[in-house]
């Protein structure tokens, strides 16, 4: 049974064909975060998925613009594996926000005890509603991806 990706992720792949953007970031890790390694660099979805398995990153931060990262097939590999980890799709063209997919396994009382949080969100918050992806389905058999896609009801 996997874990929890760490909290605080301390190994890192950038994922982008977009040398400013894999560079750039890269940098920008070193210079303001230190303690958080740039493991690996991958310019390709080939590349990002050979690396998962050999460094083994807590998190993976995919450039989701890029064209040359097929993000499905990338995400679908994610969500079948069995490390703990996370991924983070960034665009700079929505700067002021991400998507996190965590891959983790719950025990069956974690799985009562996350469902009962959210059945308090959603008491606290009228007018939401949730939306789970198959894979991350109450249920589901698959690892669980705790991606929840939270919007107000018209």
């Amino acid at each position: 049974m996997t874990s929890r990706p760490e909290a605080n992720p301390r190994r890192v792949l950038i994922v982008s064909s977009h040398p400013l953007f894999r560079e750039g970031l890269r940098s920008l890790l070193q210079e303001r975060r230190p303690g958080i390694e740039a493991i690996g660099l991958a310019t390709s979805t080939d590349e990002a998925l050979a690396a998962l398995d050999r460094l083994a990153p807590d998190l993976v931060i995919v450039d989701h613009d890029d064209a040359a990262v097929n993000r499905e097939e990338f995400l679908a590999r994610f969500v079948e594996g069995e490390r703990a980890m996370r991924v983070m799709l960034v665009s700079l063209k929505e700067a002021d926000r991400a998507v996190v997919y965590d891959r983790h396994t719950l025990t069956a009382s974690q799985i009562e005890d996350w469902l009962g949080g959210l059945a308090a969100t959603a008491r606290r918050a009228p007018g939401m509603r949730r939306r789970w992806p198959a894979s991350s389905a109450p249920g589901s058999r698959r690892p669980f991806a705790s991606r929840i896609r939270v919007t107000a009801t018209p």
